[in-house]
């Protein structure tokens, strides 16, 4: 099977949806299909058996059309991740139909929705979003997580040895106003505990907010690869992992810390990941409650193998991902 393979290049950038595309992509190469990855100097459409779209930047909407145009079956993976209530984001959808002047994004992501012929949700809030506020059949909505590679698996003593601490707050992401690193920073200003922030940012305005706010507890380091052995062995160090975010779609940060044996906290804004309910922990933006669900969930005495228990029996390898999606294609190439 031929599948072409489409994402804005603001969804190539460094980020989750980058590594949900290289990972997905990777596994699926192991199996039947011919990966033919988007290049704007050939025609690729026309020759594939099926398209598959990742994100909802409506800049992919052209190519879309296209492979509508050549009649072929359209997957989407449109990680939607905008930070509006379900009511909020109809009325949004509303204003950009019917409203003169107003942007038309909402409305043209509506219209990729529409011709889709399968998409794949991360969650139930996202999958919930698409069906009650975009108007699409529930049948057409599969939800399929997020996988992760191996975790835990290089232990504490590395990071311990750089860093000379351990049973921390741990935060791994860009260091981005939406991801609330400065209000956890003052959550913890009164607690005992260390926190460890690692993710590129730190120089940018923001960043340098949140480093003059900082007292000596708190450790910045820079973005650490994907693969970095530093940084599985900070999440096997770590007790608590927190990313109190505006929004987000579904953190690839969440099933790596599971899987390294930390508790998770974030915001009431962010879906947990499909599972891992139990061993998440919610909370506002308010700095006080924060702090209160920091100290909190830092004096539960789980044993690390209890939480790594959970992650295992829950969260998808990316061969997981990659069979689930062969099956929503397998599903489409019935309906040539």
């Amino acid at each position: 099977m031929r599948v072409f393979y489409c994402a804005s290049r603001h969804g190539l950038g460094a980020g989750g949806l980058r590594y949900q595309i290289i990972e997905t992509l990777s596994q699926l190469s192991k199996y039947d299909v011919d990966i033919i990855k988007f290049n704007p100097w050939d025609e690729q459409i026309k020759y594939c058996d099926l398209c598959h779209f990742f994100g909802n930047n409506i800049s992919i909407l052209p190519y879309m059309i296209e492979a509508k145009r050549f009649k072929k079956k359209i997957v989407l993976s449109p990680v939607w991740m905008k930070p509006y209530t379900l009511n909020y984001s109809k009325l949004v959808l509303w204003a950009s139909l019917k409203l003169p002047g107003f942007s038309k994004t909402f409305s043209l992501t509506k219209y990729m929705f529409d011709i889709s012929d399968t998409i794949i949700a991360l969650n139930k809030k996202e999958k919930s979003i698409i069906v009650s506020v975009f108007k699409q059949s529930d049948k057409k909505v599969v939800i399929i997580p997020n996988g992760c590679r191996k975790y835990g698996q290089i232990g504490p003593d590395l990071f311990k040895k750089t860093y000379g601490i351990s049973n921390f707050v741990l935060c791994v992401g860009a260091i981005q106003k939406r991801k609330g690193q400065l209000e956890l920073i003052k959550s913890i200003e009164k607690l005992p505990y260390s926190l460890v922030i690692i993710g590129g940012g730190s120089n940018d305005e923001y960043g340098k907010i949140c480093k003059m706010r900082a007292s000596k507890k708190v450790i910045f380091i820079d973005k650490l690869d994907y693969h970095s052995p530093l940084l599985e062995s900070a999440y096997c160090a770590a007790k608590v992992f927190a990313l109190i975010s505006s929004h987000e779609g579904q953190p690839l940060v969440f099933p790596e810390a599971a899987l390294s044996g930390n508790l998770l906290i974030t915001s009431n804004s962010v879906p947990s990941y499909p599972g891992l309910e139990k061993i998440t922990y919610h909370t506002s933006f308010s700095v006080s409650q924060i702090s209160d669900t920091v100290r909190q969930v830092m004096e539960l005495n789980v044993p690390k193998n209890e939480i790594i228990k959970v992650a295992q029996n829950n969260v998808l390898s990316w061969k997981d991902v990659a069979e689930k999606i062969l099956d929503c294609y397998a599903y489409l190439a019935q309906y040539k």
